[in-house]
């Protein structure tokens, strides 16, 4: 055998072709090498991409926000933009953005909608370059990468106050001295918003300085507000200008020409500060004749601050400039900012800050129990007690087992070195065997295929009559039944249907620092990897799952009637007359228009909740059947009396003479799986005490208290809507619903019979 036949060949006659075939092979790898260089360095320089996240690189941890990237690219050619961030289980979700082509100038902008679940991440942008539309997902090319390390950008819990002021808001800086963990973010005009108002979810609250912007541009507050968002306009203009503006004609407010204001006293009464409020000359102001509202700082010519409701949300509108020089120079102006965006004080008590410490319930807040509620799939869990049980069983019962064996039936004592640990192992198997015929009892319902996956589902809808605006949650739970990656794809159907409806979904988590918490140390695994979300498609890719686990993904939406589109001629979910009198009493008409009929439904207004016994005929309300307050088969009782179980009794005293009145109120459920009864207490969490009574916090669904709407003369219906959902669409895998819920809360005006808004008579006429 010959062991250098390789040598021999290399020297052989025709080494010299060899020898050319292997520099052209060289030659061709090297070129290949350098043309993807190439392409990579002409695609995108570092210095020639610009990257935002949020706003002025500020987002919130659990809140919607939105990333541009601009970049200069290769002309004509299309584009997809990647943003990759941890989530609650250390895994990179890759949140795409829409396939979009640079301009002629070699100009490409991507709009990515992302939200982190996870603190201290960091984020990873990919640019691919996409050659054939039709099969994007396996023509694509890397032309850009780069990870902004965390830290880089500003990154707010969601226990953190976040002010942002758009247009000039002069003296807006000093506002962080009084109030715990405030960020303020400064915007010179609106146009630097995001066109999606679903990226606005972090803001708490937005202070604007009004200088007749175009009705396009503030087009994105109009409609973030009018689904729960809070607003506090001033004018920062002549009051004649104002009145003019596009603004001051869409504010549920009425304007009647202006009006002269000198005394000052009571903004000084309503900031509660030693200071006082001078002016040499009197201000002008545009004057507010009707507000249905409240009235926060009157005057002799009418309102000078009021606050109303606008769709779900709240407008808190002050008619003073508060840029004049007469307030500048007001050292308690800090302290009116303060109050008018209803930020707490350093020495008042925030029902929202939490601890990362555990609970004593494993849960500390509203977001946590309803995952908890999702994650209820009637199924027997395996029981950890059976293999325990089991191995103390082994431990006093092996023992004595294998010495009667050895001693009295084989009667071979040195058989124990044999028979001790095969009795070990034998009770070891069986404990585990227990457990697994548990684990698969519980993975396959009687009803169920085997092999499904089970999800949950509850859908939650908004509707607001006045603005005809529309906002959802959807939330799915699935149990996943084995390891793998699954592809995903969710949608929602409104019991109402709207024009302008947009969405976004994504992998969810709790506002926990536990496991599967947003506010856990973010840090390597082993088994760390990296998927993809289409939010805007409601698409999930690749997600990956371990055996018996859960997936929850989470869908947010809103519908917004256009600007200027007229309102009483557009059908809308709900219609409804009501007004009250000095006594609060509710009086009127209701009827729905939604698909279904409307069960297990309660009218809250003001401190008072009506509803019907659950055996009456009006108990399920079928589209547009007509509701009519007051009503003989309509019961009413306290609203925080009903939701809390409060009850009064007179007890006997055990010394002395007479009674004494006993009042019991029902403590809040902390483990209820109940998502109604959850949903219940958080839509009047601060009416009925807070987290004095709950002891959750309600951070993340803090827009879900409509509280603060009963104040503001809304009326407010609840029930559930008798609908189907569309179930989630799993890749080559079959699905089956185990719970799905929509609930329904209609937010309908009341005309309260008031007397009209004093001020001072005309005598110019």
């Amino acid at each position: 055998m010959n062991l250098n036949l390789g040598k021999t060949r290399l020297h052989a006659p025709h080494s010299l072709l060899y020898r050319m075939n292997a520099g052209w092979l060289m030659l061709g790898v090297f070129l290949a090498i350098c043309s993807s260089f190439f392409s990579v360095a002409y695609a995108a320089e570092p210095s020639d991409v610009q990257i935002d996240i949020g706003l002025q690189n500020t987002y919130k941890i659990g809140c919607w926000t939105q990333a541009t990237v601009q970049a200069k690219l290769e002309a004509n050619r299309n584009y997809r933009t990647e943003i990759r961030v941890l989530d609650a289980d250390g895994n990179y979700a890759g949140y795409s953005s829409k396939v979009s082509s640079a301009s002629a100038a070699s100009e490409y902008i991507g709009h990515i909608d992302v939200i982190v679940n996870r603190i201290q991440s960091d984020f990873r942008i990919l640019i691919f370059e996409i050659a054939s539309e039709e099969n994007p997902s396996t023509s694509e090319r890397l032309v850009y990468e780069q990870t902004l390390p965390a830290g880089t950008v500003t990154e707010l819990t969601q226990h953190q106050h976040w002010l942002v002021t758009i247009g000039r808001v002069e003296g807006i800086e000093t506002t962080v001295e009084f109030v715990k963990d405030l960020q303020i973010t400064t915007l010179s005009s609106p146009e630097e918003l995001p066109r999606n108002p679903l990226a606005l979810a972090g803001i708490d609250v937005v202070l604007y300085g009004h200088t007749n912007e175009s009705m396009e541009s503030i087009a994105p507050i109009i409609s973030w507000v009018q689904v729960g968002g809070k607003l506090v306009v001033f004018p920062d203009l002549e009051a004649e200008k104002f009145l003019e503006s596009s603004l001051a004609s869409k504010l549920p407010i009425s304007f009647e020409r202006t009006a002269q204001v000198r005394d000052l006293s009571r903004v000084e009464s309503f900031v509660g500060e030693a200071s006082r409020l001078r002016t040499r000359n009197p201000l002008t102001i545009p004057r507010i004749v009707s507000v249905n509202g409240t009235t926060l700082v009157g005057g002799l010519t009418g309102p000078l601050v009021v606050k109303s409701p606008w769709g779900m949300g709240e407008l808190t509108f002050c008619a003073l400039r508060l840029n004049d020089d007469t307030f500048q120079n007001w050292e308690a102006l800090p302290q009116l900012y303060r109050i008018l965006a209803d930020l707490p004080g350093l020495n008042e008590t925030n029902n929202g800050s939490s601890s990362n410490l555990l609970t004593q319930t494993g849960l500390s807040d509203f977001k946590t129990q309803w995952d908890a509620g999702l994650s209820d799939f009637g199924l027997l869990a395996p029981n950890v007690w059976i293999p325990l049980s089991l191995l103390l069983a082994t431990a006093f019962i092996v023992g004595p087992i294998d010495y009667f064996l050895v001693r009295h039936i084989l009667k071979k004592p040195w058989l124990t070195w044999c028979t001790f640990p095969t009795l070990v192992v034998i009770s070891v198997i069986w404990g585990l065997q227990s457990t697994d015929r548990q684990a698969v009892s519980a993975a396959s319902g009687p009803e169920v295929k085997p092999g499904a996956i089970r999800y949950n589902q509850a859908l939650v809808v908004d509707y607001a009559e006045t603005t005809r605006s529309e906002r959802h949650r959807q939330f799915t739970k699935m149990l996943i039944p084995e390891t793998g990656r699954y592809d995903i794809s969710v949608k929602s159907e409104l019991p109402f249907p709207m024009p302008g409806h947009v969405e976004l979904t994504s992998t969810s988590s709790v506002p926990e620092a536990t496991y599967r918490g947003y506010y856990r140390n973010a840090s390597a695994h082993l088994d760390q990897t990296t998927y993809r979300i289409e939010p805007q498609s409601g698409n999930v890719l690749r997600s990956p799952a371990h055996e018996q686990s859960t997936i929850l993904l989470e869908t947010a939406g809103m519908s917004i009637a256009e600007i200027n589109t007229n309102e009483a001629e557009t059908s809308f979910a709900v219609t409804s007359q009501l007004s009250s009198n000095s006594s609060m009493q509710v009086k009127g008409t209701i009827q729905h228009a939604l698909s279904g009929e409307l069960t297990d439904w309660f009218l809250a207004y003001d401190k008072l909740i009506y509803f019907v016994e659950d055996d009456h005929e009006q108990a399920s309300l079928a589209p547009e059947e007509v509701l009519e307050f007051p009503s003989r088969s309509i019961r009413q009782r306290e609203l925080s009396a009903q939701l809390t179980g409060t009850t009064q009794s007179l007890v006997k005293r055990k010394t002395g003479v007479g009674e004494k009145l006993m009042i019991r109120r029902v403590d809040y459920d902390l483990f209820s799986s109940d998502l109604d009864y959850i949903l219940t207490i958080m839509t009047f969490h601060d009416l009925i005490g807070g987290k004095d009574y709950t002891k959750l916090s309600n951070i993340e669904f803090s827009n879900w208290d409509l509280s603060p709407l009963l104040a503001l003369d809304q009326a407010v219906l609840i029930g559930r809507v008798e609908s189907e959902q569309p179930a989630p669409a799993v890749e080559n895998e079959t699905v089956s619903a185990n719970k799905t819920v929509t609930f329904v809360r209609l937010i309908m005006p009341v005309d309260r019979n008031r007397s009209e808004i004093q001020r001072l008579p005309e005598y110019d006429k």
